[in-house]
């Protein structure tokens, strides 16, 4: 179908390999929150509570930065409030942009999320090495900070 330097690209690179890295930690994700009990919170809401427990941030920020609409991010923050996660702010200023924050329920199941991160972690320092995990998380901040 395509010459070895396309199946590299497809296969072997280095955007292809932390998406399929990706893809198999979310499942990991997927099963350990099934596990705690969890497993009405969508990979979606998952994700976007991530970024919100780093920091406070409105919608548009949110679609970006996960690459989905602002409807589908918008739906995610739905849920997350119905679930008394987060909850919304205007900020000083301005009415149409609201920015969301974590609960202190929010802030409470997200040390029970820290729970599956810290399994998935594990998991991965028994496949890598305890210097093979400071060594990937090393090189994820690097390319995190200058990419």
């Amino acid at each position: 179908m395509g010459d070895e330097k396309s199946d590299l690209i497809w296969s072997d690179s280095i955007r292809a390999l932390v998406q399929e890295v990706s893809e198999k930690i979310d499942d990991r994700a997927r099963d350990l929150r099934k596990q705690a009990g969890m497993k009405d919170v969508r990979p979606s809401d998952a994700k976007v509570a991530m970024l919100v427990a780093r920091r406070s941030r409105g919608l548009t920020e949110i679609a970006t930065k996960l690459g989905i609409s602002r409807q589908a991010a918008h739906r995610s923050l739905q849920r997350l409030q119905e679930m008394g996660a987060v909850s919304f702010e205007h900020p000083p200023g301005g009415k149409r942009e609201k920015i969301a924050s974590l609960t202190p329920l929010g802030a409470k199941a997200q040390d029970a999320i820290s729970s599956v991160i810290e399994h998935i972690e594990t998991d991965v320092a028994e496949i890598v090495g305890k210097d093979g995990i400071e060594d990937l998380r090393s090189a994820l901040r690097a390319l995190s900070a200058n990419l």
